[in-house]
């Protein structure tokens, strides 16, 4: 797509949101699913999360509190960036099971020169990335193998809670069945569309729009100058209008 394509259309304070619906993305006014609220309510204060990492470095009986309620804290966040990126609940529990060990096992090396967040959620994306490699890999040695078709009904949509609940609402005004039937058409329209990105175009729209990272925490997670993330968030932009129009959206 030219760099003078329509522009996609972007929440306030300089937050595009590559289109993705307001069920899709973490914008003002979205109704948050019960899960996400508690999500929120969950996470640490700076403060708190200082004072768990001192108490693990001290070690002693409270060593293993203090990593427990960090893990604790940070479970859903991972287990919510490694879904969206590989689309399957099982192979998203593996791997933040996985992220997790990997998390105890460095946290005694971690050296604060970004948020722990970030050092976790890219601990998460890492293995999300190779996880999607080498999906990518198998799937290339057996091109030549029967298959059975992918079908869209297989997905889940975008705003499916980790603990993939059918019964989960969105807290707030319920939508007619028109409204309904538009907006479940229009997230499996947003899930598809993400799903044709190559992973790493993928990753960044996750991580900015639906985690809500900032440009430096991008970097970091990314491992990419901050000088690039614009650019590249405006590629991956580009890139997801011009597959969600090919696929009919508007």
């Amino acid at each position: 797509m030219a760099a003078e394509a329509r522009p996609i259309p972007h929440n306030v304070n300089d937050r595009p949101m590559a289109e993705l619906p307001p069920h899709a993305a973490n914008v003002p006014g979205r109704a948050r699913t019960a899960d996400e609220a508690a999500d929120i309510a969950q996470r640490l204060t700076p403060l708190r999360e200082l004072q768990l990492l001192e108490a693990f470095r001290r070690g002693g009986d409270d060593s293993h509190r203090a990593l427990t309620e960090l893990l604790a804290a940070y479970q859903r966040r991972v287990y919510s960036v490694c879904f969206r990126m590989v689309r399957r609940p099982e192979d998203a529990a593996d791997l933040t099971q996985d992220v997790l060990l990997k998390v105890v096992e460095h946290l005694s090396s971690y050296d604060g020169r970004s948020k722990l967040s970030t050092w976790i959620i890219r601990v998460a994306l890492n293995a999300s990335l190779s996880h999607l490699r080498r999906a990518k890999t198998r799937e290339t040695r057996s091109l030549d193998s029967p298959r059975a078709p992918a079908t869209p009904s297989g997905r889940i949509d975008l705003d499916a809670i980790p603990n993939q609940s059918p019964t989960a609402a969105p807290v707030g005004r319920e939508p007619s069945p028109p409204e309904g039937v538009e907006q479940q058409q229009r997230r499996t329209l947003v899930v598809q569309t993400l799903d044709s990105l190559d992973p790493e175009t993928k990753a960044i729209l996750v991580l900015r729009d639906m985690q809500d990272m900032d440009y430096q925490q991008l970097a970091e997670a990314l491992d990419v100058p901050l000088g690039t993330i614009k650019s590249r968030l405006f590629r991956a932009r580009a890139a997801f209008r011009e597959a969600f129009e090919a696929r009919g959206g508007t």
